[in-house]
């Protein structure tokens, strides 16, 4: 079979390719490729190409992806919990509510959630991810004088979920956003 017969029956669903198939020296930009084993992304390689075994193409293009990112504000608290202030500096197609600070999504599907929060209480402290009100991931410190708290992990959502961030402490806690604290909500499948 002629390479781009080969190469013609991948981009149209399951195919097969062998590194023949492939110059030396051919770009592969951008190709996002579902074989059996996970999900791999390819960005822009040159040189010697290699690809054997079956490979399936789920999808040759995945623009607009829903993506959000943002900074954590800076605050000071004597109230047991409260919801973390967000600031958007990057959004991609989700739905952020600066009044209520949660941010929502449009697709159904799995998200990367990645957020860290630097605290300082001289109590325990929590920092919590939660989705539609319901705490599902988190961090904890006892004592918590100048802890970097992360909660990252992956997380099902279906359509208008959203997320928050929320903090709790025994004590009075001062929180620092800026350079500090971020969080990152994306669509991976």
């Amino acid at each position: 079979m002629g390479k781009s017969k080969n190469i013609a029956n991948l981009l149209s669903g399951t195919g097969k390719i062998d590194s023949e198939d492939i110059e030396v020296g051919a770009v592969v930009s951008n190709t996002y490729l579902n074989t059996s084993l996970s999900t791999k992304v390819s960005e822009t390689h040159t040189g010697n190409v290699s690809i054997t075994g079956d490979v399936t193409v789920s999808s040759m293009t995945k623009t607009n992806q829903p993506m959000f990112v943002g900074t954590l504000d800076t605050q000071s608290s004597t109230s047991s919990a409260y919801v973390a202030n967000v600031t958007e500096t990057y959004n991609t197609n989700m739905s952020f509510n600066a009044s209520t600070d949660r941010i929502t999504v449009p697709t159904t599907g799995y998200y990367m959630i990645h957020a860290q929060q630097l605290m300082l209480s001289s109590s325990w402290a929590y920092f919590w991810a939660r989705k539609n009100g319901v705490s599902f991931m988190h961090a904890h410190a006892n004592p918590c004088s100048w802890r970097d708290m992360v909660v990252t992990g992956m997380v099902y959502l279906n359509v208008n979920d959203y997320i928050e961030f929320y903090v709790s402490m025994d004590t009075s806690i001062t929180t620092y956003g800026g350079g500090h604290s971020m969080c990152y909500i994306q669509l991976v499948q």
